[in-house]
């Protein structure tokens, strides 16, 4: 069952298919928008060793980054490109401006 609630760009399997499904249902529930993704949107040219991966977004709250399998250093790096990759986005449609680089928001915006 889908939602306006819950969004969800990742593939669902054998490792992350209950996490997925109490995501869903804690949004359908509260009526919390939630957004699940493994890659940044609306950019397609972006692409990442780490498998068991993914990214939470929930309005007023940080950036969570889920490890449900990778190895540390896999999953280390993932977030380290994928956190480059927004950063590059955020130039690209010059929004750096008004969040700024990288490095001034992640430690408050990444958990």
């Amino acid at each position: 069952m889908s939602s306006s609630f819950f969004y969800i760009q990742v593939e669902k399997n054998g490792q992350n298919s209950g996490l997925l499904n109490t995501l869903e249902q804690y949004s359908n529930t509260e009526m919390k928008q939630m957004y699940v993704i493994d890659k940044p949107l609306g950019d397609n040219k972006y692409s990442y060793d780490c498998e068991n991966a993914l990214v939470l977004l929930i309005p007023e709250h940080k950036i969570t980054f889920v490890n449900y399998g990778a190895n540390s250093e896999s999953f280390s790096d993932y977030v380290d490109d994928f956190i480059e990759d927004l950063g590059s986005i955020s130039d690209k449609f010059r929004y750096k401006n008004e969040i700024g680089r990288p490095r001034q928001w992640k430690k408050n915006l990444i958990e």
